[in-house]
């Protein structure tokens, strides 16, 4: 059983126990609080499920970093599938610049890359999308680190298994007046390229814009739950 595997179960036993209980043991995970006693104790629960978490962290930083600009364009295309517009699927190269979206996030690159050429002759206007972010981002932002970002996603999909949540996204703030972004769109941006930088406008409505020399990306923000 893996470690993440192990974690879930742990938090849906925590979350069949008394609601004191729970309050204590949550508390005490948020904080990170080891407690060290010498007889067994709720405590030696908690301990394990810190524990668990900071090799899953350790595990999933190890996993991170390793960018593929190919691979992001071939899942967009993928979650582009799931929409039913054909003005959104597939590929499009407009004015040098190669061209996928999935209505919340587009890129654009000027290394033109072996993918599925859009059949609909009317693809989404993008360039617009980066335009008036280009003109308008002009706060820049500091990113998470891949590695952090990518265990917060683990365990917040952990978390909320164990707990049957059912809510469309998992929220990542870049801070007061500031977007609200998709955690996993935000993930497979830094897992699969490098060196970015990031600008928004003072308006939690801006769309993200970032940049490389390789790829420019349009990131659009959630509304917080």
């Amino acid at each position: 059983m893996t470690d993440i595997k192990v974690y879930e179960v742990l938090l849906k036993y925590v979350n069949s126990l008394t609601e004191e209980e729970q309050k204590s043991i949550k508390k005490l995970v948020e904080s990170e609080q080891v407690v060290k006693l010498k007889t067994p104790s709720l405590f030696d629960l908690s301990n394990l499920i810190i524990t668990l978490k900071n090799d899953i962290r350790t595990a999933e930083a190890k996993k991170a970093g390793k960018g593929n600009l190919l691979k992001l364009m071939q899942v967009i295309i993928k979650n582009a599938t799931k929409i039913t517009s054909e003005r959104i699927q597939g590929s499009h190269i407009k004015n040098d610049y190669q061209y996928v979206t999935d209505s919340i996030m587009a890129v654009r690159t000027h290394n033109i890359l072996n993918l599925p050429k859009n059949a609909s002759g009317d693809f989404l206007d993008c360039e617009r999308f980066f335009n008036d972010a280009i003109a308008n981002n002009n706060i820049p932002l500091t990113l998470p680190d891949k590695g952090s970002l990518k265990s917060y996603v683990t365990l917040q999909k952990a978390e909320r298994k164990a707990g049957d949540i059912n809510t469309p996204h998992i929220e990542y703030d870049f801070g007061e007046e500031l977007p609200t972004v998709d955690a996993e769109k935000l993930m497979l941006i830094l897992e699969n390229t490098n060196n970015l930088e990031a600008y928004t406008s003072k308006n939690i409505f801006s769309v993200l814009y970032f940049k490389s020399e390789e790829v420019e990306i349009a990131l659009m923000p959630i509304r917080k739950a």
